[in-house]
């Protein structure tokens, strides 16, 4: 079944590489979302892979989509069979293709199967493969790799349950294959309870790099609560060494990049440590052979989440980290992007999307700066849509669908423990992959362009101010205002505490207690002209937040 739409574009733009940063969402009457993006080298476009719930085939797809430069669609692409397929990664292998990695339950060993699929240029399959056995099986990350052995190929990284008589549980699971996904090498990695491996890299010497989460805890609490779970492999993909490195709470970790020196940095989420229990963002630094370094944590006080990262290198030859994520530390959910120098101080974080629930996954280079993929429900054409937002150096989107923000950033000591066993395993089957052509609507961030950072500035303001005048039981008003706030609220907040905030998360700037039954009035007329929070504060701990734009 071929389903074709409607291509249509809010507004025009002229992409140039000094002007060609972009918010865009693409998507159908469904939901989509983006889950890795790479910038294709001979056109300086960008292919990004991910998953649609709309039966262009048949239950949800696995998407592939194809854009320009300036973030227009050159071809989208369904693939799958009769049920559910995703991908979750995607690597361009220059005129050869793409390979895609991700899992399917139409078709392969029983549940979920890992699921390759390698294209050529214009997104037709070559060869499609499942991995795995009769439980769940699934793919999370593919990297094109050299090996002594078989030449080019690709690394893959995931997760199975289909090997209890090898180790109980879920179990990290490592794929070497050539371009076309014929197995040369495969093993399962673990020790007791649950592993999983988010993310791979191929190291200097030929070996590889992963991470991604255990619930063997070296605190305790085993079966229970995720540590932070790196595993370093030699070549014939035998274990290196490993760590287990977390806290007290939950600790995960996404991304793993070899930095010049020849040391690891890693990124991800952590509940154990960082400004409050809800989540942080992190980037931990280990040696060549497995030694802590260094951990730093960003964050607020609600949840923040790491995806992406990448290693930069600035204009005096060191290197800075980029990370991508999201935040709810300042609205329902946004999609935020932060920058460190090379030992973790933080140099910036930005946040994007409007004032819905808009993420970030993965993020890559772009020719003028940086571009990561998500979804959007901000804005576009389903209840959420792929999202693609291209920025410069300085976190930049040329759209008003942004705002600067600050993070406490904390160093930290985590608990660290080794202990994983390993065996080859070798299963494959070859699949024949249904797939059809589909347009995907795309509309842009609805703020438009910007002339000026300070317009830039005042119209994102004034739209998410607009957004966030009431909640349960309380209203202020007017909204915008210069001098003075009204509250009008149920007699439950009586007695609750207020505090005004800026929204790039800086210091407290006002607080107080509501005295009155039902009604209150703020002095604002000393802030700066700008957005701020207002917090409230129930007697029994409950907390409500608003926003206001000072005038």
């Amino acid at each position: 079944m071929k389903r074709c739409f409607t291509l249509l574009a809010l507004c025009i733009f002229f992409y140039q590489y000094s002007f060609a940063q972009f918010q865009h969402s693409y998507g159908l009457d469904s939901r989509e979302s983006g889950y890795s993006v790479q910038m294709t080298q001979h056109d300086n476009g960008f292919i990004v892979a991910g998953t649609t719930s709309f039966p262009v085939i048949a239950g949800g797809d696995a998407t592939l989509m194809k854009t320009d430069p300036a973030g227009n669609p050159l071809w989208q692409m369904a693939y799958g069979g009769e049920r559910y397929e995703q991908f979750n990664s995607v690597r361009y292998i220059g005129n050869q293709g793409y390979g895609a990695l991700g899992h399917t339950n139409s078709f392969g060993f029983g549940n979920h199967d890992m699921y390759f699929v390698r294209t050529d240029f214009n997104g037709n399959p070559i060869t499609s493969k499942i991995y795995g056995g009769e439980k769940d099986d699934r793919g999370h990350c593919i990297q094109r790799i050299k090996d002594p052995d078989i030449g080019e190929g690709f690394i893959m990284v995931g997760e199975t349950q289909s090997f209890p008589h090898i180790l109980p549980g879920k179990n990290v699971y490592v794929v070497l294959t050539d371009l076309l996904g014929n197995v040369k090498r495969a093993v399962v990695l673990g020790y007791k309870y649950d592993q999983i491996g988010y993310w791979i890299e191929q190291t200097r010497d030929g070996g590889y790099i992963l991470v991604g989460s255990s619930t063997l805890n070296c605190t305790g609490g085993n079966g229970q609560l995720n540590d932070i779970y790196v595993v370093r492999l030699k070549p014939d993909l035998s274990v290196m060494w490993d760590r287990y490195i977390g806290g007290e709470l939950n600790d995960e970790a996404f991304c793993v990049k070899e930095t010049p020196k020849g040391n690891f940095i890693i990124t991800g989420y952590t509940q154990s440590f960082g400004v409050g229990s809800q989540g942080d963002a992190y980037l931990l630094s280990l040696d060549a052979a497995g030694n802590f370094q260094w951990m730093r944590t960003y964050g607020l006080e609600r949840v923040d989440i790491a995806k992406g990262l990448i290693i930069d290198q600035n204009s005096t030859g060191s290197w800075n980290y980029v990370v991508s994520g999201y935040t709810n530390s300042v609205g329902p959910n946004n999609a935020y992007m932060f920058k460190t120098d090379a030992n973790g101080n933080l140099l910036w974080t930005n946040t994007y999307g409007i004032d819905n629930y808009d993420y970030s996954y993965e993020l890559t280079r772009s020719k003028p700066g940086y571009v990561f993929t998500g979804s959007v429900s901000s804005y576009g054409a389903g209840s959420n849509d792929i999202y693609l937002v291209e920025t410069d150096l300085n976190g930049k989107s040329g759209t008003d669908c942004e705002i600067r923000m600050q993070q406490e950033v904390i160093r930290h000591q985590p608990c660290i423990t080794k202990i994983t066993k390993f065996e080859y395993v070798k299963p494959e089957l070859r699949v024949d992959s249904r797939y059809e052509r589909t347009d995907f609507v795309v509309k842009d961030c609805p703020f438009g362009s910007h002339s000026s950072a300070k317009e830039a500035q005042d119209n994102n303001l004034n739209k998410l101010a607009e957004l966030k005048s009431e909640a349960n039981g309380i209203r202020i008003y007017p909204n915008p205002s210069a001098h003075r706030l009204n509250l009008s609220y149920i007699s439950d907040f009586q007695n609750s505490k207020i505090r005004i905030i800026p929204i790039t998360g800086q210091q407290v700037v006002l607080q107080t207690t509501l005295q009155n039954l039902n009604k209150a009035e703020l002095d604002i007329s000393q802030l700066v002209k700008g957005l701020y929070i207002l917090e409230i504060t129930k007697t029994d701990g409950q907390v409500q937040k608003l926003k206001f734009l000072k005038e």
